[in-house]
C-alpha cells in the first residue's frame, strides 16, 4: 500500500475511541493497520478493501493470531 498510517497513530486513535472487546469497522482497510491496531489492544474488529492484493498483504501481518481465518470473496 502506498500510504500506510503509522500503526503508533492507529494505536493511539483505537485506544482512545474503544473499549477492549469492542468492534472496530474499518472499511477502507489498505495494509490493515487500524485492523493491527485492534488486534493488539484486544478489540474485535471487521474490515473491508476492494483491493485483492492489499488484502493479501494485509493477511500476511495477522497469521499467527488465534483464530486466524483468511477468506477471500471475489
Amino acid at each position: 500500500h502506498g500510504a500506510p498510517m503509522p500503526l503508533a497513530l492507529a494505536s493511539f486513535l483505537v485506544d482512545f475511541l474503544s473499549e477492549p472487546g469492542d468492534i472496530v469497522t474499518d472499511l477502507f482497510a489498505g495494509s490493515f493497520t487500524t485492523a493491527l491496531a485492534a488486534e493488539l489492544l484486544g478489540r474485535r474488529w471487521i474490515s473491508s478493501e476492494c483491493m485483492a492484493e492489499y488484502v493479501i498483504g494485509g493477511a500476511s501481518r495477522f497469521e499467527n493470531c488465534q483464530g486466524f481465518n483468511q477468506l477471500l470473496v471475489a
